[in-house]
């Protein structure tokens, strides 16, 4: 199988390398907790907190160049608000919409590249289902503001067979 870790690391390297340094803090969390999530890690009051969705698989499908199947991600960013006034929601929350339209826009690039493990699945933003919602709630006395995104991609499950033999060495089979 092919670990959803590659596509954690993956985010996870976007989020640390976007600029400033030092901006984001990166948690991963399933669909159900998201949003909790960022309350069990130290949260960024200052920069932005990325949230991936742990990977999911759905769909499968063999096919004579492997096994394939449907994979369902996504990441929020979410920006802390000490104080709470329209102009500073719709501020920070399109604030947050920049920061998402670069890290799509940087997949995309990367999927077009061939960069594991896009590897060219994400190169038509609209064959992959994208949605965009935007997020704005409390938890006691602060304040979140920003954006989800989800999206689906047709991502290779499993080598094919012979393939991943003789790239492990398991010549015994």
């Amino acid at each position: 199988m092919k670990s959803p870790q590659i596509w954690i690391d993956y985010i996870k390297n976007v989020a640390d390398n976007y600029p400033p340094k030092g901006s984001v803090t990166f948690t991963v969390d399933d669909l159900e907790n998201l949003l909790d999530g960022v309350f069990r890690t130290a949260v960024n009051k200052t920069g932005y907190n990325i949230q991936m969705v742990e990977p999911m698989f759905d769909n499968f499908s063999n096919e004579a160049n492997g096994t394939f199947a449907e994979m369902l991600t996504g990441f929020s960013c979410l920006k802390y608000l000490p104080k709470l006034t329209a102009s500073t929601v719709h501020d920070t929350q399109n604030d947050c919409y920049r920061v998402v339209r670069q890290f799509i826009a940087r997949m995309v690039r990367d999927s077009r590249k061939g960069v594991a493990p896009l590897n060219y699945a994400l190169n038509q933003l609209d064959e992959i289902n994208m949605k965009k919602d935007k997020l704005a709630f409390n938890k006691g006395d602060a304040f979140f503001v920003g954006y989800l995104v989800t999206f689906k991609v047709k991502i290779e499950y499993l080598d094919n067979i012979n393939t991943e033999v003789q790239q492990t060495g398991w010549l015994d089979l």
